[in-house]
């Protein structure tokens, strides 16, 4: 991946607020354990993430967010506000 495309990636992540990671988490049904334990990090991250105590290190977040995605969540930020949408799956 290039330096351009990364730059792009990671600012994207920066715009990901403690609301849309909740409302990503409760679009796809998981606990709060259940979203660490997809994402690989421990219950209290994903909480002080929803809450908005703590903000994850660069690459913690971007494995969140992969995750997220991963699992069919895209995150929007746009003129009507920041939000998420579960993209419908495709057999």
């Amino acid at each position: 991946m290039d330096s351009k495309r990364l730059h792009v990636k990671r600012a994207e992540e920066d715009r990901i607020g403690a609301a849309q990671i909740r409302a990503a988490r409760a679009l796809l049904g998981w606990s709060r354990s259940e979203a660490a334990e997809q994402c690989r990090v421990g219950i209290n991250t994903i909480s002080r993430l929803e809450n908005g105590e703590r903000i994850p290190g660069p690459r913690t977040m971007s494995d969140i967010v992969r995750v997220f995605n991963d699992a069919g969540v895209v995150f929007v930020d746009g003129a009507g506000g920041a939000g998420v949408l579960l993209k419908a799956k495709t057999e």
